[in-house]
This record gives C-alpha cells, sequence and structure tokens, in this order.
C-alpha cells in the first residue's frame, strides 16, 4: 500500500487519513484509532483539539518546572501522558508517564536530565500535527489560548448536541489511559 511520491517522502492511506513518513515517526495512527473508536472522522478532531491546546499546555510545563512547582507539574506530565497516548503519540506519552512517576517517587534529578527532550519531543509531535492539519485544510490559524467571544457563538441545536455527546461517550468508552 506504500506508494513513492518523492525521495523525501512517503504516504500511507489509513482509512480516510493520509500520514506522511514524519507523522508516522512520532504518531502511531493505529493506536490513535483505537481510541477514537475507529473513527477516523473523530481521531482527526482529536488531532485538531490535541494541536489547539499543546501550546499553552507545554507553556505550563515549562512554567511548573522553571518555577519548581513540583505538584503541578506531577499532574500535567500525567495529563500530557494520556492525551498523547490518546492520539497515537506513543512514544511522548511513555515519557511522559517516566517523568509523572519520576515526579511521584521525587526523583527530581531524572525530571531535570529528561525535561526538556521531552519538550523538544512535544514539540516535534505537535509539528507533526500541524503540517497534517494544514494538507487537510483543517488547521486552526492559531492555537486556541483563550475562551471564544460569546458573541461570535452561534446555538447548538439539540440533535447535534446528542450527536456529540454519544461521540464523547464512545470516545470515553474506548479509552483505557492510566
Amino acid at each position: 500500500k506504500m506508494q513513492s511520491l518523492s525521495v523525501e517522502q512517503k504516504e500511507e492511506n489509513v482509512g480516510e487519513i493520509t500520514v506522511s513518513d514524519g507523522f508516522r515517526e512520532v504518531i502511531q495512527e493505529e493506536t490513535g484509532l483505537v481510541y477514537a473508536g475507529g473513527n477516523s472522522e473523530v481521531y482527526h478532531e482529536n488531532l485538531k483539539v490535541y494541536w489547539k491546546n499543546g501550546e499553552e499546555h507545554k507553556q505550563t510545563l515549562e512554567r511548573c518546572f522553571t518555577q519548581d512547582d513540583r505538584k503541578q507539574y506531577v499532574i500535567e506530565v500525567h495529563a500530557l501522558k494520556s492525551s498523547s497516548l490518546s492520539i497515537g503519540a506513543v512514544e511522548l506519552s511513555e515519557l511522559a508517564k517516566t517523568l509523572e512517576f519520576a515526579g511521584k517517587a521525587d526523583d527530581y534529578e531524572t525530571i531535570r536530565k529528561k525535561h526538556n527532550g521531552m519538550i523538544r519531543l512535544y514539540e516535534r509531535v505537535l509539528f507533526e500535527i500541524e503540517e497534517f492539519l494544514k494538507e487537510k485544510g483543517g488547521a486552526p490559524a492559531e492555537p486556541a489560548s483563550q475562551v471564544p467571544d460569546v458573541d461570535t457563538l452561534t446555538e447548538l441545536q439539540e440533535e447535534k448536541l446528542t450527536e456529540y455527546v454519544e461521540q464523547i461517550c464512545t470516545a470515553c468508552d474506548n479509552f483505557d489511559g492510566e
């Protein structure tokens, strides 16, 4: 199923999702699809949400690290571990898990040694997701770091709300994070 597009890039079609080698290096889309209940549209939306919140979450992690807020750092790497696994960023999830457990064990030397590498990997994951979303025409112009203006919100129809709630319930049922 692999086809050569150029010397530098190959793509593979997984359901309705086409991924590049760079994306595949940091994200196992099969894992992400499992957490999305096998639904490529839900997976695509999960990637959008992960990307939109990524920069703000990265800054929070950096702030906790530089301010030595160890308790909050453990909470933040736990969230990174779970959200990364849910989109298939398994290597990043495992690294966040290592740092979470190090924090719980008061092993701050491990955190000091591995934090910067985790941040670099997180940046790479965010970059690859952004490139993927741009290809699909789905990348927001900027990461969302604030609540939308109430005046710009539209009314959500009851049937659409029910559909979204069902999708969330399905994703939660399929989620097996730690």
